[in-house]
Protein backbone atom coordinates (compact mmCIF):
# COMPACT_ATOMS: atom_id res chain seq x y z
CA UNK A 1 0.00 0.00 0.00
CA UNK A 2 1.70 3.48 -0.97
CA UNK A 3 1.15 7.45 -0.63
CA UNK A 4 1.09 9.36 -3.23
CA UNK A 5 1.30 13.29 -3.47
CA UNK A 6 0.27 15.60 -6.22
CA UNK A 7 0.68 19.15 -6.23
CA UNK A 8 -2.00 20.86 -8.77
CA UNK A 9 -1.27 24.57 -7.54
CA UNK A 10 -1.94 26.69 -10.33
CA UNK A 11 -3.98 24.04 -12.32
CA UNK A 12 -7.08 25.34 -14.05
CA UNK A 13 -10.40 23.15 -12.96
CA UNK A 14 -10.71 20.61 -13.81
CA UNK A 15 -6.29 19.79 -13.70
CA UNK A 16 -6.53 19.21 -9.73
CA UNK A 17 -9.12 16.52 -9.83
CA UNK A 18 -8.10 14.74 -13.30
CA UNK A 19 -4.06 14.82 -11.49
CA UNK A 20 -5.90 13.10 -8.45
CA UNK A 21 -7.87 10.79 -10.78
CA UNK A 22 -5.03 10.08 -12.07
CA UNK A 23 -3.09 9.17 -9.27
CA UNK A 24 -5.59 6.69 -7.63
CA UNK A 25 -5.05 3.08 -8.37
CA UNK A 26 -6.03 -0.34 -6.08
CA UNK A 27 -2.80 -0.43 -4.07
CA UNK A 28 -3.11 3.46 -3.03
CA UNK A 29 -4.15 3.90 0.53
CA UNK A 30 -3.29 7.45 0.70
CA UNK A 31 -3.64 10.72 -1.31
CA UNK A 32 -2.23 14.16 -1.10
CA UNK A 33 -3.28 16.68 -3.70
CA UNK A 34 -2.11 20.10 -2.54
CA UNK A 35 -4.24 23.18 -4.11
CA UNK A 36 -4.13 26.80 -3.46
CA UNK A 37 -8.18 27.72 -4.22
CA UNK A 38 -10.88 26.79 -1.93
CA UNK A 39 -12.57 26.23 -5.40
CA UNK A 40 -10.05 23.17 -6.20
CA UNK A 41 -9.79 22.08 -2.53
CA UNK A 42 -13.74 21.85 -2.31
CA UNK A 43 -13.92 20.25 -6.01
CA UNK A 44 -11.02 17.53 -5.15
CA UNK A 45 -12.43 16.91 -1.33
CA UNK A 46 -15.33 15.78 -3.39
CA UNK A 47 -14.01 13.77 -5.77
CA UNK A 48 -12.08 11.59 -3.24
CA UNK A 49 -14.95 11.00 -0.92
CA UNK A 50 -16.52 9.95 -4.10
CA UNK A 51 -13.98 6.72 -5.03
CA UNK A 52 -14.60 6.16 -0.93
CA UNK A 53 -11.58 8.20 0.58
CA UNK A 54 -12.28 9.55 4.12
CA UNK A 55 -10.96 13.09 3.54
CA UNK A 56 -9.43 15.85 5.89
CA UNK A 57 -8.15 19.19 4.62
CA UNK A 58 -5.68 21.30 5.64
CA UNK A 59 -3.91 25.18 5.28
CA UNK A 60 -1.37 26.96 6.03
CA UNK A 61 0.43 29.32 4.43
CA UNK A 62 -1.97 29.81 1.62
CA UNK A 63 -1.08 26.39 0.18
CA UNK A 64 -4.21 23.61 0.71
CA UNK A 65 -3.71 19.95 1.15
CA UNK A 66 -6.31 17.53 0.50
CA UNK A 67 -5.56 14.81 2.28
CA UNK A 68 -7.57 10.97 1.60
CA UNK A 69 -7.04 7.39 3.02
CA UNK A 70 -8.63 4.99 3.00
CA UNK A 71 -7.64 1.20 4.93
CA UNK A 72 -8.27 -1.09 1.55
CA UNK A 73 -7.22 1.15 -1.29
CA UNK A 74 -9.32 1.85 -4.12
CA UNK A 75 -11.20 0.20 -7.23
CA UNK A 76 -11.13 2.45 -9.41
CA UNK A 77 -13.12 0.84 -12.23
CA UNK A 78 -16.19 0.98 -9.95
CA UNK A 79 -15.76 2.67 -6.56
CA UNK A 80 -18.22 5.69 -5.69
CA UNK A 81 -19.92 5.61 -9.16
CA UNK A 82 -22.28 2.67 -10.25
CA UNK A 83 -22.46 1.84 -13.64
CA UNK A 84 -25.53 3.27 -15.88
CA UNK A 85 -28.35 0.54 -17.53
CA UNK A 86 -27.37 1.92 -20.32
CA UNK A 87 -25.10 4.12 -22.39
CA UNK A 88 -25.27 7.29 -22.75
CA UNK A 89 -24.78 10.25 -25.68
CA UNK A 90 -24.32 13.37 -25.56
CA UNK A 91 -25.88 16.23 -28.04
CA UNK A 92 -23.39 19.17 -28.42
CA UNK A 93 -25.33 22.30 -30.15
CA UNK A 94 -22.97 25.11 -29.52
CA UNK A 95 -19.34 25.58 -29.46
CA UNK A 96 -19.83 26.91 -25.65
CA UNK A 97 -21.69 25.89 -22.80
CA UNK A 98 -23.73 28.56 -21.88
CA UNK A 99 -24.72 31.76 -23.46
CA UNK A 100 -23.70 35.24 -22.00
CA UNK A 101 -20.07 35.16 -21.82
CA UNK A 102 -18.86 33.43 -24.55
CA UNK A 103 -15.43 33.35 -23.56
CA UNK A 104 -16.07 32.01 -20.30
CA UNK A 105 -18.24 29.47 -21.85
CA UNK A 106 -15.80 28.03 -24.64
CA UNK A 107 -13.03 27.41 -21.49
CA UNK A 108 -15.99 25.38 -19.44
CA UNK A 109 -16.70 23.53 -23.25
CA UNK A 110 -12.84 22.28 -22.81
CA UNK A 111 -12.72 21.44 -19.68
CA UNK A 112 -16.25 19.62 -19.90
CA UNK A 113 -14.59 17.73 -23.00
CA UNK A 114 -11.53 17.37 -21.52
CA UNK A 115 -13.14 15.65 -18.16
CA UNK A 116 -15.07 13.22 -20.65
CA UNK A 117 -11.83 11.75 -21.57
CA UNK A 118 -10.95 10.96 -18.37
CA UNK A 119 -14.06 9.82 -16.01
CA UNK A 120 -14.63 6.28 -15.46
CA UNK A 121 -17.69 5.92 -17.62
CA UNK A 122 -16.85 7.36 -21.21
CA UNK A 123 -20.08 8.07 -23.63
CA UNK A 124 -20.88 5.99 -26.70
CA UNK A 125 -21.06 8.69 -28.68
CA UNK A 126 -20.81 12.43 -29.09
CA UNK A 127 -22.80 14.19 -31.72
CA UNK A 128 -22.08 17.59 -32.74
CA UNK A 129 -24.82 19.94 -34.75
CA UNK A 130 -25.42 23.33 -35.50
CA UNK A 131 -22.69 25.55 -34.16
CA UNK A 132 -21.66 22.61 -31.88
CA UNK A 133 -19.36 21.04 -35.45
CA UNK A 134 -17.31 23.70 -35.30
CA UNK A 135 -15.91 21.93 -32.34
CA UNK A 136 -14.54 19.31 -34.89
CA UNK A 137 -12.42 22.20 -37.42
CA UNK A 138 -8.96 20.82 -37.42
CA UNK A 139 -6.19 22.28 -35.49
CA UNK A 140 -7.94 23.46 -32.58
CA UNK A 141 -8.00 21.89 -29.21
CA UNK A 142 -11.52 21.07 -29.38
CA UNK A 143 -10.65 19.08 -31.62
CA UNK A 144 -7.52 17.38 -30.03
CA UNK A 145 -9.67 16.56 -26.89
CA UNK A 146 -12.61 15.01 -29.47
CA UNK A 147 -9.65 12.77 -30.99
CA UNK A 148 -8.58 11.47 -27.74
CA UNK A 149 -12.23 10.27 -26.95
CA UNK A 150 -12.41 8.81 -30.56
CA UNK A 151 -9.00 6.85 -29.63
CA UNK A 152 -10.67 5.93 -26.28
CA UNK A 153 -13.83 4.11 -28.42
CA UNK A 154 -16.35 7.35 -28.41
CA UNK A 155 -18.15 7.81 -31.70
CA UNK A 156 -17.80 11.17 -32.46
CA UNK A 157 -21.05 12.53 -35.20
CA UNK A 158 -20.88 15.64 -36.96
CA UNK A 159 -23.92 17.01 -38.90
CA UNK A 160 -22.96 16.87 -42.48
CA UNK A 161 -25.66 19.80 -42.74
CA UNK A 162 -24.51 22.14 -40.62
CA UNK A 163 -20.93 21.21 -41.36
CA UNK A 164 -22.49 22.40 -45.06
CA UNK A 165 -24.31 25.36 -43.72
CA UNK A 166 -21.04 26.80 -42.17
CA UNK A 167 -18.80 25.91 -45.16
CA UNK A 168 -16.24 23.76 -43.03
CA UNK A 169 -16.68 20.82 -44.93
CA UNK A 170 -12.98 20.90 -45.90
CA UNK A 171 -11.76 21.96 -42.51
CA UNK A 172 -13.17 18.78 -39.98
CA UNK A 173 -10.36 17.32 -38.31
CA UNK A 174 -11.98 14.82 -36.39
CA UNK A 175 -15.67 12.60 -36.34
CA UNK A 176 -17.27 11.07 -38.91
CA UNK A 177 -19.71 13.42 -41.28
CA UNK A 178 -23.06 12.06 -40.78
CA UNK A 179 -26.94 12.75 -41.40
CA UNK A 180 -30.07 13.61 -39.13
CA UNK A 181 -31.15 9.77 -39.56
CA UNK A 182 -28.37 8.20 -38.36
CA UNK A 183 -27.47 10.70 -35.50
CA UNK A 184 -31.68 10.30 -34.71
CA UNK A 185 -30.80 6.42 -34.87
CA UNK A 186 -27.53 7.25 -32.52
CA UNK A 187 -29.65 8.87 -29.82
CA UNK A 188 -32.65 6.58 -29.84
CA UNK A 189 -30.62 3.73 -28.86
CA UNK A 190 -28.93 5.86 -26.13
CA UNK A 191 -29.79 4.77 -22.61
CA UNK A 192 -29.92 8.52 -22.14
CA UNK A 193 -28.84 11.75 -23.47
CA UNK A 194 -27.06 14.66 -22.07
CA UNK A 195 -27.29 17.94 -23.51
CA UNK A 196 -25.18 20.77 -23.81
Amino acid sequence: MKKVQIDARGKNCPEPVSMTNNAISPDVTELETIVDNPVARENVSRFMKSKGFRVECMEKDGIITVRGWSEIGTDTAMNGIAKPDKAYAVLITHPFIGGEDKELGHVLMMACLSSLGQITIAPSAIILMNGGVKLATAGTSSCEHLEALTAKGVKILVCGTCLKHFDLLDSIGTGQVSNMFEITECLAAAGHVVSL
